[in-house]
Formats: C-alpha cells, sequence, structure tokens
C-alpha cells in the first residue's frame, strides 16, 4: 500500500499522514517511517487507532471471515476505504456505507472525496453506524444465537 497506493493517493489528495497499526510490526513495516508515514505498532487502547483519524484504511490482500477491524472503525465512525477482500463477507455497499477499492486511481478517488467533503464524510459515516447497529449490535447478536440455540432444541422459547 504505501509503495504502489499511497503516491497515487498523495498525488491527488495531497499529503494525507497514514497511521500503521497491529503487533508484531516487521521491520520492513518500521522502515516505512517518514513525515508522513507513522508505523504505530501495537497499542493498548484500541479507540487510539480510531478516534482522531478521519478515515480507516484496510488494504488487505488476502483473508477469510468477517474483519474485526473493519467493523470496530465503523462502530467508531471512521469511514472506511478498503480492498473488495476487506469488505468480504460483511455486507458493506460501496458508496452507501463504505468506499470498496482496488486500483490506485480508486483508492485516490475514494480517499480525496473523504478528506475533502464533509458531508460526503457524515453521510457514510452515519450510515456506517446506522449498519453496525442493525448487524452487529449486542441485541442482533444475541437474537441470532437464541434462534440458533432454539433451532437445535438447546433454548426454551418463551414466546
Amino acid at each position: 500500500f504505501v509503495r504502489e497506493v499511497l503516491p497515487a493517493v498523495r498525488a491527488k489528495a495531497g499529503d494525507v499522514p497514514l497511521h500503521i497499526y497491529g503487533s508484531s510490526m516487521t521491520e520492513e513495516v518500521k522502515a516505512l517511517e517518514d513525515d508522513l508515514v507513522q508505523p504505530a505498532g501495537f497499542i493498548e487502547e484500541i479507540a487510539e487507532a480510531y478516534d482522531g483519524h478521519r478515515i480507516f484504511v484496510a488494504p488487505l490482500l488476502s483473508g477469510a471471515g468477517i474483519k474485526g477491524k473493519v467493523l470496530s472503525a465503523l462502530a467508531h465512525g471512521v469511514p472506511c476505504v478498503m480492498t473488495p477482500i476487506a469488505a468480504e463477507g460483511i455486507g458493506l455497499r460501496h458508496k452507501h456505507d463504505c468506499f470498496i477499492a482496488e486500483t490506485p486511481a480508486e483508492w485516490s478517488e475514494a480517499v480525496k472525496a473523504l478528506n475533502e467533503d464533509d458531508a460526503l464524510w457524515q453521510r457514510i459515516s452515519g450510515n456506517a453506524l446506522d449498519y453496525i447497529r442493525e448487524a452487529y449490535s449486542f441485541e442482533v447478536g444475541r437474537e441470532k444465537m437464541r434462534k440458533a440455540f432454539e433451532a437445535a432444541d438447546m433454548f426454551l422459547s418463551l414466546d
């Protein structure tokens, strides 16, 4: 991402900073540090990865299942730009509650738009928060678990 996509993003959207979070950060990633790329590594409080940041990027090229960090960013109201693999299995909608990008040009357009258009940023953030409440809230999870237990005859329904 830093070598292949970020130069295009900066050419289009200006000198946007990139903060990189994650445990077990390699020396290769640490070596990417410059004035605008800040490899922070492991952080104690996950909110630090979202609070104070305008956009969350998830340039995943592999992986399966639901991506917890993407859902967490959306739950914090931070609009996301991500690869199709990062969006896979979550049910997000491009340009409704996130941006899905594949090419450097698509990444550049999405970051520029979210960085410069406050109304767009608010709409995407609000839609993402709504989606998280509708699809991943505690209440929704509890109801799905109840139905699963009922279907397996492991829970007596009060209905």
